[in-house]
C-alpha cells in the first residue's frame, strides 16, 4: 500500500519524473479568498491552481490550515471549479468534501482542453465522473468542446450515499490510455476514512470502486449539440471536430489542466487534493 503526501492510498504510483500537484499550499497559513468579486481567480502562493465561480459569485477561501471553504449565504453556487493548469495525460485526481449545508454534486475533470470563453473553440473538453448525490447515481461523461457531451454513459446507482454533514468523504478518479489506443476511466469514492487531519494520520485504503468506462471512439456519441454552428466555426483548425463525433470523444494528447467541479453547493470544506501523472497501461 502506497500513501500519498497527506497519507491518502495511491491506487497507481506516480509515473517516474512526471507532474504531480498537491493543496498543500493550503496549508501556508494565509487566510485568502479567490474567484470571487475583486478576488484574484488564481492563488498567489500556487500559480498553477485557481479557482472560478459561477452564481452567484461568493468567494471560495483558503484558510491557511490545509482546507478550502465555501460559505454562501445567497443560495446554491451554481457551480464551483478548482483548476490545476499542468501538462496531463494519464492521472489521479483525488479531493475530499466535507458538507456543511447543501451539495448535490461533485465532478472530477481529466484530460482537459476545455476552456471558460464565451466564444466558440476548437479545444476539446474532458473525460469525466460525475457523482450525482441528490440523484443517487454516478456516471462517466465526455466534453467533446464545450459545452456539447456525451452524458448518456452507462450510470451506476449510488443509492443512500449522501453527503453526510461534518464529514470528509473521498473521490478519486483514474483516466488512462489503454491497450489499442482506448481511454479508461475509473471513479471511486471512500464513504469510511477516519476524519485525523494531520499528515498520514488518514491512511484511507477502503476506496470503492462506483464507475468505469472505456472510450474506444467507436462507443460514446455527443447527446446535446444545441449550437451545431460550433463546428462550422472550427472548420479544419485546432482539433477539428468536424466529421464522426464519435471518433471526436477518443484523444490520446495531453490536456492542459484537471479540475474539479462541484454544483449547487452553499457551504462545504475540501482537504487533500492532488492530481498525480500515471503511467498508461502497458
Amino acid at each position: 500500500m502506497v500513501l500519498d503526501q497527506f497519507g491518502i492510498l495511491q491506487k497507481c504510483k506516480t509515473k517516474s519524473g512526471g507532474n504531480e500537484w498537491f493543496s498543500t499550499a493550503w496549508n501556508n497559513g494565509v487566510s485568502r479568498d479567490l474567484g470571487g468579486p475583486g478576488d484574484p481567480e488564481f492563488d498567489p502562493y500556487d500559480s498553477v491552481f485557481k479557482v472560478t465561480i459561477g452564481s452567484p459569485d461568493v468567494p471560495v477561501n483558503i484558510d491557511g490550515a490545509g482546507s478550502a471553504k465555501l460559505r454562501s449565504t445567497l443560495g446554491p453556487i451554481s457551480s464551483i471549479r478548482l483548476w490545476v493548469n499542468k501538462t496531463w495525460l494519464n492521472t489521479e485526481m483525488t479531493i475530499y468534501l466535507k458538507r456543511v449545508a447543501i451539495c448535490t454534486n461533485i465532478g472530477l475533470r481529466s484530460r482537459s482542453k476545455h476552456t471558460q470563453s464565451g466564444t466558440p473553440n476548437c479545444l476539446w473538453g474532458d473525460y469525466m465522473v460525475n457523482w450525482n448525490i441528490d440523484d443517487e447515481y454516478v456516471v462517466p461523461q465526455v466534453e467533446v468542446t464545450h459545452p456539447v457531451y456525451d452524458r448518456g454513459l452507462p450510470r451506476t446507482d449510488f443509492p443512500n450515499k449522501i453527503l453526510p454533514l461534518d464529514r470528509y468523504i473521498g473521490f478519486k478518479t483514474i483516466t488512462r490510455t489503454a491497450l489499442n489506443n482506448k481511454v479508461l476511466v475509473k471513479g471511486y469514492s471512500n464513504y469510511t476514512a477516519t476524519q485525523n487531519l494531520s499528515v498520514g494520520g488518514q491512511a484511507h485504503s477502503d476506496w470503492v470502486k462506483d464507475a468505469e468506462f472505456i472510450f474506444d471512439g467507436t462507443n460514446s456519441t455527443a447527446d446535446n449539440i444545441d449550437d451545431p454552428t460550433i463546428f462550422d466555426f472550427c472548420g479544419t483548425s485546432g482539433d477539428n471536430l468536424l466529421g464522426d463525433l464519435t471518433a471526436n470523444t477518443l484523444w490520446l494528447n495531453s490536456g492542459t489542466s484537471c479540475w474539479f467541479r462541484i454544483n449547487g453547493a452553499t457551504e462545504l470544506n475540501l482537504r487533500w487534493a492532488s492530481v498525480r501523472e500515471i503511467s498508461p497501461i502497458s
